[in-house]
């Protein structure tokens, strides 16, 4: 068996060599010019990534203290439940404390209900869960200081906080603990969304588009790439 084994790589070398392509040649050849650039694209491909993987900046947006999760989860997805002076106040809105408990959950879901926004909970001053969801107001009584979110970020924020008591319950279950939330509207530059959008035929159409353009396009991508690759004489 070990004798086998130990065939193997003459058996593959001798195979490439009958390609054309024997063991021991060179197969890349690196100058400074490739080096620096596979620096630069690293740099830009980790800066892409975090962009992609985390917000920034959420605790200079919008934002409500010591919120509660009482209550059990929401039968939507990427939903949060609030109250409508509540919400007001998260959206950065002024004028609603004047209106009736219904007119302004009314407006604010009129103006809001189909937006996204990226949230952040925050608890002690650390996070404990970024998500993009939606926001709606209540129309029946609900407490400014509490919200209602769906089961994903239900058990994102049981799993994250403090308090151990919560963790592993059902979803009829709230968590344990008290939440600054911090949000802003989903912006264009936003990759993330795009990329995971929570509706999925748009998502399956962006795929299909981007497969589409890199297709059609990718001749002079190639040539462009050679070029660049190519050192600078």
């Amino acid at each position: 068996m070990l004798e086998q084994i130990g065939k193997v790589p003459s058996y593959i070398c001798t195979t490439t060599k009958e390609w054309g392509l024997a063991c021991d040649q060179p197969l890349l050849v690196i100058n400074v010019w490739n080096l620096v650039l596979s620096l630069i694209l690293g740099i830009a491909a980790f800066v892409i990534v975090r962009l992609i993987a985390r917000y920034k900046g959420l605790e200079t947006h919008d934002q409500v203290f010591e919120m509660r999760v009482p209550a059990g989860a929401l039968p939507e997805k990427r939903l949060m439940r609030l109250n409508p002076y509540t919400m007001a106040k998260l959206v950065g809105e002024t004028g609603y404390s004047g209106l009736g408990y219904r007119e302004a959950g009314s407006k604010l879901n009129e103006a809001y209900g189909d937006k996204y926004f990226v949230v952040q909970f925050q608890e002690g001053g650390n996070s404990v869960c970024r998500t993009e969801i939606r926001l709606k107001a209540a129309y029946f009584g609900q407490d400014r200081n509490e919200v209602r979110v769906d089961a994903e970020t239900l058990t994102k924020l049981k799993i994250g906080s403090a308090s151990k008591a919560d963790d592993g319950t059902s979803d009829s279950v709230g968590v344990d603990g008290q939440f600054d939330i911090f949000a802003r509207e989903v912006r264009w530059w936003d990759v993330r969304h795009y990329l995971f959008h929570p509706n999925r035929e748009i998502r399956y159409a962006l795929y299909v588009a981007l497969f589409a353009t890199t297709l059609e396009y990718s001749s002079p991508i190639f040539e462009l790439v050679a070029r660049i690759l190519k050192s600078p004489s």
